[in-house]
């Protein structure tokens, strides 16, 4: 049975958390860049509840490191088999750096790279966006799976 849900006017939610258990069937889905108006800091930490997507549109100037956690902690805000995914942007000039650690609530995390291997090199005049997979698999502690993709 397909149900309608709404949660107030278009960029006026009234409802801030929801947990569904079900299927659901979207038409369109709009998400929240934050634009950062900066580079990335070569020890940065990204909070899952300032949104999904993080988007540095300055030039890299360095490699980073990167934390991923939430307003208390993601092992606070999942339960075990519960998973986040969270998107950085890198804005590269020349030369071009990149991400060389991952960490979940400040701890390490196994990771595991699309392809094998962690990223050795960022892309040149380009943005390269990385995609992280926070999941949950037991009591603070986390597999991630990360990937990398160039655009020039």
């Amino acid at each position: 049975m397909r149900q309608l849900l709404t949660t107030g006017t278009r960029g006026n939610p009234t409802i801030d958390s929801l947990s569904v258990d079900a299927i659901a069937y979207l038409s369109q889905v709009i998400e929240k860049v934050g634009i950062k108006g900066v580079a990335i800091p070569s020890s940065t930490t990204i909070n899952a509840s300032d949104g999904s997507i993080h988007y540095y549109d300055v030039a890299t100037a360095a490699n980073w490191s990167i934390n991923i956690t939430d307003t208390i902690d993601l092992n606070t805000s999942l339960d075990v088999g519960q998973a986040i995914t969270v998107v950085v942007m890198a804005t590269q000039s020349d030369p071009a750096y990149y991400n060389t650690a991952v960490t979940v609530d400040g701890s390490a995390a196994t990771v595991s790279w699309l392809g094998g291997t962690a990223p050795a090199a960022g892309t040149v005049d380009g943005i390269d966006v990385y995609t992280y997979t926070v999941m949950k698999t037991a009591d603070a502690t986390f597999t991630v799976i990360a990937s990398i993709n160039a655009y020039a």
